[in-house]
């Protein structure tokens, strides 16, 4: 279905949530065995969560399938589209999508609009909460925790370093509303129950801690009910800080606005909440971000807009005018009360529109196993056991499916009997770039420390850090975005010869072992087939020996400037460096045994101390050539048993020793080498071996 003209009606629904899903059931209803108009549902994912069992899928409490349910089968008879929606037309009245399969786009035109979209989480305002802080708002957050907390204590189960044991056994959960209380205290039941299996593990060993930025949790419900929550939680061993919020993260750390930090592997955020980026960008009248509404749910000033649920401000007839929260009994409603007037409205009855008014039925809130509160309609107010059981009760009814009703009335009756479940569920293949942020001081790793990730920088500046035997520090250079590092490690397998700290606040791009190994492969498959082609072509290209050689020379070309030797840069001056004053070169740091050097015309000696060394006319390169003969990024020094391989790094003008061109060559004392105009000569320390 694209734009053009229709003899049909058409309503286009946005979004498959509690509002979207209901509007469309209701009117298909009203328009069944009506060919004339035709309802169409837009959502990304094929299926419908029910979001306020979320936190319990993530325990395990439930099933994480049974809180799912296919969209197709919830609407029948309304067409459905699982596409990412990209745009929105308001004067060509028409929807741009894309099939996230094919990634073919199309174009939907609508007679009536209904912008059902929700919200969106956005931690933009606090630096590395985005890429350390895990949400919880869609079901692969909740199997993504699930696993990431199982993985915590597994870990923390044979960790020796009581600092380190204690981040992986620390789970912060930031937001005291109702997600984030249900969060932590599900959380916290999931913990203390799976650490049993662990026999390192005792009780005293887990801190689970809840942010909130006001001066009660809950501040939705009555001050009796979020002081018993309060109450609970912290029998339960929650520590509850008030009147605190998250400002920043790092891997390691939740920092808040305090400046305190608190040592965790684990962030849950429930904040954050902002205008989907479809919704953003439109010329429609908002309100903190959701979209104003009259009171029947069109948008104002906006002819055959329509918008309901957590993306719209509707006002309620029944509290006054006053907007109506963004949760799913409102959301529920709404959609009914839309569907009939946008039927009455399509029937050219629009005096049968009805506003949008529900006075609730409560607000619902659980904080552990078997405790709960519940403000029900009439002032009816319940605490403990029955507001758990009520919480339960009301949530298993509005379930969508009887089969989902059973299936998740039977997980929890199995929850009573049998143990938690321990094992982790593999989603398929990790993500292959993942970011990093840290503040200024923290540590990306330390010298000494395996090396399993290769990093570049995004933004901000890093130092490489030398610390020496007696414990002094030295400063070798500072890294800035596009820069890299780490890679020295992953290729020799050998430890982090430098530390690497974070200069102020600072984001990373990071690959792992393997993503590295898939990364520099293709690129030695890439190279090869160049190669064959200028061999067709007659065009003189330097072979290279060895596919690990060639990784080095493309890792060294093709992801930036600045390899991880993690060593200063010093300047080899060329054929009139001898007129010149001899730059200062810093002592090399004691280690056994001496360092080889490359020897420049006038004597002075440069130091050889990395396992990696880039030699060209760049100013990052760490021996760096005044030749302009010499390529910007022209040969590498590799370290191999303590002896130095010399590789060309795809010059232009090629890397001589001896007086021959080469590719790779393993240095011996005395060798000559020549790049560009440039003459250096490799020089092995003697150890004296003394006399008898």
């Amino acid at each position: 279905m694209h734009g053009q003209p229709s003899d049909k009606r058409r309503i286009l629904i946005l979004g498959g949530g509690f509002g979207g899903v209901t509007t469309a059931q209701y009117l298909q209803r009203h328009f069944r065995n009506d060919p004339g108009v035709e309802i169409t549902l837009v959502n990304r994912d094929n299926y419908f969560v029910f979001v306020p069992m979320l936190p319990s899928a993530a325990s395990g409490s439930i099933a994480t399938l049974h809180i799912l349910n296919p969209i197709r089968r919830m609407i029948p008879g309304v067409r459905f589209r699982a596409e990412e929606i990209l745009g929105i037309d308001l004067r060509r009245r028409e929807v741009t999508t894309v099939s996230p399969i094919t990634g073919r786009e199309a174009r939907l035109g609508y007679d009536q609009l209904v912008l059902a979209l929700g919200n969106t989480v956005n931690l933009a305002s606090m630096p590395g909460v985005a890429q350390h802080g895990k949400t919880m708002k869609s079901l692969g957050d909740a199997l993504h925790l699930r696993n990431h907390v199982i993985a915590m204590l597994e870990a923390a189960d044979v960790e020796t370093d009581p600092r380190i044991r204690q981040e992986l056994l620390t789970f912060v959960v930031a937001g005291g509303g109702f997600s984030g209380v249900e969060t932590i205290g599900e959380l916290n039941d999931l913990v203390h129950a799976i650490a049993r299996s662990y026999p390192s593990i005792t009780r005293e060993n887990i801190k689970a801690i809840l942010l909130h930025s006001g001066d009660r949790i809950l501040p939705e419900v009555d001050t009796g009910l979020a002081d018993f929550a309060l109450k609970k939680l912290r029998e339960r061993g929650v520590d509850v800080r008030l009147k605190v919020r998250i400002a920043a993260a790092t891997p390691r750390e939740a920092i808040l606005n305090t400046g305190e930090r608190i040592p965790t592997r684990t962030l849950v955020v429930t904040v954050g909440a902002s205008t989907n980026p479809v919704l953003a960008p439109l010329p429609l009248p908002k309100e903190r971000g959701r979209i104003v509404t009259d009171q029947f749910m069109q948008v104002v000033d906006m002819p055959g807009i329509w918008a309901l649920g957590d993306n719209a401000a509707v006002p309620n007839a029944a509290s006054n005018g006053e907007f109506s929260p963004p949760t799913a009994q409102y959301a529920l409603r709404q959609g009914k009360r839309l569907a009939e007037n946008l039927a009455a409205l399509l029937r050219g009855r629009p005096e049968e529109r009805k506003p949008f008014a529900f006075p609730g039925l409560g607000q619902l809130c659980i904080v552990g196993h078997r405790a709960g509160v519940a403000q029900l309609k009439g002032g009816i107010k319940l605490s403990g056991f029955l507001g758990w059981l009520m919480w339960r009760n009301i949530y298993l009814s509005k379930l969508p499916g009887w089969d989902r009703k059973v299936r998740v009335g039977l997980d929890w009756l199995l929850d009573l009997i049998f143990p938690r479940e321990l094992s982790q569920i593999s989603l398929g293949r990790t993500q292959v770039v993942n970011q990093a942020h840290y503040e200024a001081g923290d540590y990306v790793f330390r010298q000494g420390d395996v090396g399993d990730q290769f990093y570049v920088v995004i933004s901000g500046e890093v130092e490489i850090v030398r610390e020496l035997p007696n414990g002094q520090q030295t400063v070798l250079a500072r890294l800035g975005p596009g820069e890299h590092f780490g890679e020295s490690a992953l290729m020799t397998g050998r430890r982090r010869n430098a530390s690497v700290r974070a200069v102020g606040p600072v984001d990373l791009m990071v690959l792992g072992r393997d993503e590295f190994n898939s990364l520099a492969g293709a690129w030695i498959k890439f190279s090869e087939s160049v190669q064959a082609l200028a061999q067709e072509r007659d065009i003189q290209l330097p072979a290279l020996d060895r596919s690990r050689d060639l990784r080095t020379a493309l890792m060294t070309s093709v992801l930036g400037p600045h390899l991880a030797g993690l060593v200063p840069p010093v300047i080899a001056k060329g054929a009139q460096a001898a007129q010149q004053p001899a730059p200062q070169v810093a002592p090399p740091v004691p280690m056994p045994p001496p360092s080889p050097a490359l020897v420049r015309s006038d004597g002075a000696e440069l130091p050889l101390e990395g396992e990696l060394l880039s030699i060209g006319r760049a100013p990052e390169n760490h021996l760096v050539i005044d030749d302009k003969q010499a390529s910007r990024r022209h040969a590498l020094l590799r370290r191999e048993d303590g002896r130095y391989v010399l590789e060309d790094a795809g010059s232009a003008n090629g890397t001589f020793v001896n007086g021959q061109r080469i590719q790779r060559h393993l240095l011996a004392p005395g060798d000559v080498i020549k790049i560009g105009d440039t003459i250096l000569s490799y020089k092995e320390p003697v150890i004296a071996t003394g006399s008898s």
